[in-house]
């Protein structure tokens, strides 16, 4: 039961990294953003070497799944531009 909370509370951490990672490439849009660039934003003094494996999986995460675009040059894709157009608050 302990690693099925450790497990979930650990995805919604995940989806939060991701959430915020995808909301600051598509408030950077049109304009690309460096896979640097985001770390800088998203990194505080307090933070280490666990975050910046955090934003690496979640830039890898929405680019499997479509929602980012580039390599060293991160984009939002379509889908991703009209999902926040939509703003479904889920």
């Amino acid at each position: 039961m302990d690693g099925e909370l450790s497990r979930n509370g650990s995805e919604q951490w995940q989806r939060s990294v991701e959430s915020a990672v995808l909301a600051i490439v598509i408030e950077r849009h049109p304009e690309p953003l460096s896979r640097s660039e985001l770390l800088a934003e998203m990194m505080s003094e307090a933070d280490g070497q666990s975050r910046v494996a955090e934003v690496e999986h979640a830039v890898d995460g929405l680019s499997s799944v479509g929602l980012l675009a580039g390599d060293q040059k991160l984009l939002p894709t379509p889908a991703a531009l009209r999902s926040s157009e939509l703003d479904l608050g889920l």
